[in-house]
This record gives C-alpha cells, sequence and structure tokens, in this order.
C-alpha cells in the first residue's frame, strides 16, 4: 500500500468513525494477532515450535508431548515431567523475554492516539502482551474477565475507552485441574506452584489454548446481543 492509498484509507476510517459518533454508535477495534506479531511477539504455534526446539538441545523427551498443545491428552505423569522439564521453564522464559523485548507497531499507536482523542470506545484484542497498555497508558481501562464486562457494554465509558482482552495476558495463571484463573504475576518459577483449588499445577494462562478459547467465547457470547449498539 503506498502513502497515497493509506491517507485515503484513514480518511475513510475517520470518516466511518465521525458518522458513527453522530448516530451516538460505540465504535470498537478488532485488533487480532497479527498486530502484536509484527511488534516481535511470538503466535501460539510458535511457542510450542520453541518448546519442541528446547527438548531436542537438553535431552527431555516423551513421546506424548507431540499432542502438545493439547493438555487434554497427557497423563498427570507426564504433565508433571513436562512442567518439571528444563525446556518447558527454558521456554517460559524465553516467551517473558520475548514479550519484554517487543515494541508496539503503527497500529498500536494510531488506536492509541484514536482512544485519546476520544473516537474509540472499546479495544477488542485478541493479543495476550502488554504492548497496547505500553502505548495507551493510562488512558484506557482494562478488561480481563468477561464478568466485568457484561455490567459494562450498554454504557457510555464516561472517562476512558475499555481494552478488552479476550485471550487474557501473561500476567495470568491457570489450573490444569479446576480451571481455577488468576491475575497473579506468573514469574517462569510458576509452573511448579499449584492451585490453591484443587493442588493441581498451575501454569502461564497463554499456553493453554482451552482454556483462551473459553474464555475468549465468553465475550463473544456477551457481545452478540448487543451489536446494534456498536459500529
Amino acid at each position: 500500500m503506498n502513502e497515497n492509498e493509506y491517507n485515503k484509507n484513514i480518511e475513510e476510517l475517520a470518516k466511518r468513525m465521525w458518522e458513527a459518533r453522530g448516530k451516538r454508535k460505540r465504535i470498537m477495534i478488532l485488533a487480532g494477532s497479527g498486530i502484536s506479531k509484527d511488534g516481535g511477539v511470538p503466535l501460539f504455534d510458535e511457542i510450542f515450535n520453541h518448546f519442541h526446539e528446547e527438548c531436542k538441545k537438553t535431552g527431555d523427551s516423551n513421546e506424548n508431548w507431540d499432542y502438545l498443545p493439547d493438555f487434554g491428552r497427557l497423563s498427570p505423569m507426564d504433565t508433571d515431567q513436562l512442567i518439571h522439564s528444563e525446556s518447558w521453564k527454558k521456554t517460559v522464559e524465553w516467551l517473558r523475554k520475548k514479550i519484554d523485548e517487543a515494541h508496539p507497531t503503527g497500529a498500536h499507536e494510531i488506536i492509541a492516539d484514536l482512544c485519546e482523542r476520544g473516537y474509540v470506545d472499546y479495544i477488542f484484542s485478541l493479543n495476550y502482551d502488554d504492548l497496547f497498555e505500553r502505548v495507551c497508558g493510562d488512558n484506557v481501562e482494562i478488561i480481563k474477565f468477561s464478568e466485568r464486562l457484561s455490567g459494562l457494554l450498554l454504557e457510555e465509558p464516561k472517562i476512558k475507552p475499555y481494552l478488552i482482552k479476550v485471550h487474557g495476558d501473561e500476567s495470568m495463571v491457570v489450573c490444569l485441574g479446576c480451571g481455577y484463573t488468576s491475575l497473579t504475576p506468573a514469574p517462569a518459577t510458576i509452573s511448579i506452584e499449584r492451585c490453591p483449588e484443587c493442588g493441581k499445577s498451575l501454569i502461564p494462562y497463554i499456553l493453554l489454548p482451552d482454556s483462551a478459547k473459553k474464555h475468549g467465547k465468553k465475550f463473544i457470547d456477551l457481545l452478540k446481543d448487543r451489536v446494534e449498539y456498536f459500529d
């Protein structure tokens, strides 16, 4: 896309936003995973590819790990061996480092500017990193749980736009047993912590795809009956 086409698209977007405002519609931007991929954040498949590469280096081995990221096909013994393996710890450390080193892209900055100017009410983000938080600062209110969203969708955001993290983020941990979820910060060693509800293992939330999908579905279900409020 050349500069003229880019400027034309931005002008068209601004026009549509202005028209939506005139109709008293709320404006939501959907930010897919590609927006953070361009900033250096690994996609889900890349995380587990990295884990398998680490296994080759460390010699960690379990044929059932080939089923990953389908944790449901691992036995409790397979899972316990996994989360105590050197390859798993190195992968979690690598992921945190990649997130720390990632940078907001031009798309992040444009969306942040639109939020600051009052054009956007909601950012519906499929990203698990903190790049929007970095670039938006205190100009957005972060929502990570659908229970918090249910009472807000029909309200006009009075002060800040809402950043809805549909798949959760790297600060969350989840139990492999009962599905307990917590916002407890999750350093690399969190993989050997135990769930306060059932005693089974906690892992970084973003490494358990089924939980992320269920988390996202709750948000989407809430939005289905409210599409007339958005543009």
